[in-house]
């Protein structure tokens, strides 16, 4: 079978390429699985002219598609913060209601962002992808990416602080939540540490 002997002669080159993309070693697995059903519902090989290209061009498609999955996971995704193991100096339990609600407030702010708005966030200072990459799985430039980001952090600053303030139970300078300043990364490397 024609795709046994593409896995078998392109299937470390792949991995390799996805390797330098994901940072999960599980991840790499099912994006490489996953690029090998595709490539085995290809009709039409004998029209190909570069297997090894097009089996990328499957796997970058592929790795697309488990951000996108990722990122609309994400701000579903609860975490029970009192399951988690903590050092002796753990916090109290006041901190740890406080933090809950603040988890709740900028879970709530990034849920109402625009889509685009949203992505931009999630992709860049959840997820750490790089500018890079973000502007490529969300097909939009770099500058439109960076106008996203700024656009949805002073979104969250300006309805985190709303909430607080008309909850009266925290200033806002004492909020836990922190989005940190976002500075626009130089043109020679464009990445998530911000």
């Amino acid at each position: 079978m024609l795709v046994i002997k593409l896995y078998q002669q392109y299937e470390l080159n792949i991995r390799k390429y996805l390797m330098r993309k994901v940072r999960q070693k599980e991840d790499v697995e099912d994006i490489v699985q996953e690029t090998f059903l595709k490539a085995h519902r290809v009709s039409d090989w004998e029209d190909v002219r570069n297997p090894e290209s097009y089996l990328v061009s499957i796997a970058k498609n592929a790795y697309r598609d488990h951000i996108r999955k990722e990122t609309h996971n994400i701000v579903d995704y609860r975490t029970d913060i009192t399951c988690l193991q903590m050092k002796d100096d753990r916090p109290g339990p006041e901190q740890i209601i406080s933090g809950k609600q603040d988890f709740r407030e900028l879970e709530k702010v990034i849920k109402s962002l625009t889509p685009r708005v949203k992505q931009a966030i999630i992709l860049i200072k959840i997820m750490n992808v790089t500018y890079a990459e973000a502007s490529e799985i969300m097909g939009v430039s770099i500058s439109t990416l960076e106008n996203h980001v700024t656009k949805g952090i002073a979104e969250c600053r300006r309805k985190i602080k709303t909430q607080t303030e008309y909850s009266g139970l925290r200033s806002y300078e004492s909020t836990v939540i922190s989005l940190s300043d976002h500075k626009v990364p130089d043109n020679k490397k464009r990445n998530s540490n911000i």
